[in-house]
């Protein structure tokens, strides 16, 4: 027992310089890498690979988008591990387990590239927590590399003690700083249509998730491709504004709007 504990502890050391070697890499633009080949393992071990797909990862680099780089980073990383690993691929939007089984399997690419980008939000903790909290976990060694821009900090109950949890060991890996980043958090409709000539009043709620400061930013409202409606402001780093819109539809029958911004990163 003392001896496979000894090598369980020897092997997570290993990893963990392997995984830290490997943020580095992703950290900057680089064509070529190198991480030894000595952390296959005779232990059983349960590796989840967690990408986030969200709307937020669609920003682009000169590499690719963050989600491409999180994917290529995956594909990379799977090699490092013996085959005793048993692999859980995880998308967060919507939350779904693509795949589980031996980390050899050749299927595991193919899975990696068929998560695509979403236009939606995520609860990137909830999905975690949910995936390493599960019945039939039995592996010793255990560990959970995280792909995301990491838009939320855990909440509190995501940072309590948990006997499930604890036994993980986690890895996040950010592919990168987004300096230009606004984005529109809400749109809801505060009133309903019932006649042409009545106003349409929607709530829009934009937030900066960029570390820069966003000046004369126009946000617009669209009517069936036509714009009725324009408010320009400002935005500080990490701030959030609401604003309501009146539009009159103007026409009967089915109604497609949307709320725009400019393209940033």
């Amino acid at each position: 027992m003392r001896k496979t504990k000894i090598r369980q502890l020897i092997l997570m050391l290993l990893r963990i310089g392997v995984i830290a070697a490997f943020v580095f890499m992703m950290a900057r633009p680089v064509t070529e890498g190198f991480m030894p080949g000595w952390i296959a393992a005779e232990l059983d071990s349960r590796l989840v690979l967690v990408i986030d797909n969200s709307a937020s990862m669609n920003v682009k680099t000169d590499t690719g988008t963050f989600l491409e780089r999180s994917i290529s980073g995956a594909s990379s990383i799977i090699g490092y591990f013996g085959e005793q690993t048993t692999v859980d691929i995880v998308q967060t939007c919507p939350p779904e387990i693509l795949y589980t089984g031996r980390i050899n399997d050749p299927i595991i690419p193919v899975v990696l590239e068929s998560i695509l980008p979403s236009v939606n939000n995520d609860n990137i903790w909830s999905v975690v927590d949910s995936v390493v909290t599960r019945d039939r976990i039995y592996e010793p060694i255990r560990e959970c590399i995280i792909f995301s821009d990491f838009q939320h900090r855990p909440d509190t109950s995501f940072n309590k003690n948990n006997n499930a949890r604890s036994k993980w060991h986690y890895y996040f890996i950010n592919p990168g700083e987004v300096q230009d980043n606004l984005s529109i958090d809400n749109v809801e409709i505060i009133n309903r249509i019932k006649i042409p000539n009545q106003l349409l009043k929607l709530r829009s709620r934009v937030k900066n998730s960029g570390r820069i400061h966003s000046p004369n930013t126009p946000l617009e409202l669209f009517f069936n491709d036509h714009r009725v409606g324009q408010v320009i402001s400002e935005f500080e780093p990490g701030s959030k504004r609401e604003f309501i819109f009146q539009a009159y539809p103007g026409i009967q029958g089915i109604l497609k709007g949307k709320v725009q911004l400019p393209n940033d990163d």
